[in-house]
């Protein structure tokens, strides 16, 4: 919203900038814009976003994904990029996944 408001004003800027969101599932599955189950809303909505939470990293077995890469930016620049790892018990996600999730992230704001 805010890109496309600076877009409409007379503010001199390089835009407009893009957002994606990536999941990486525990198979290294790598996801660009996942989208909830259309089964999920209501209550159910909760509780599918409370199994995504950093906060279920306790519980790594109910976590529906590894990790989540939100990235907002430029198509050669990144501004924001905030990544969550959601539990995989102690191993973590490896790097070179990691890598491809934000190249995959990157490409497609």
């Amino acid at each position: 919203a805010a890109s496309a408001a600076m877009h409409l004003s007379n503010i001199p800027w390089n835009g407009p900038v893009g957002a994606s969101t990536v999941a990486v599932g525990k198979d290294d599955a790598i996801m660009a814009f996942p989208r909830l189950p259309s089964c999920y809303h209501g209550d159910d909505f909760q509780s599918y976003a409370d199994e995504l939470s950093p906060n279920r990293a306790a519980n790594p077995e109910h976590n529906p994904a590894a990790m989540i890469v939100s990235y907002g930016g430029f198509a050669n620049s990144a501004l924001m990029i905030e990544a969550s790892s959601l539990g995989r018990g102690s191993g973590g996600v490896p790097d070179d996944v990691v890598v491809k999730a934000l190249e995959l992230a990157a490409s497609t704001s």
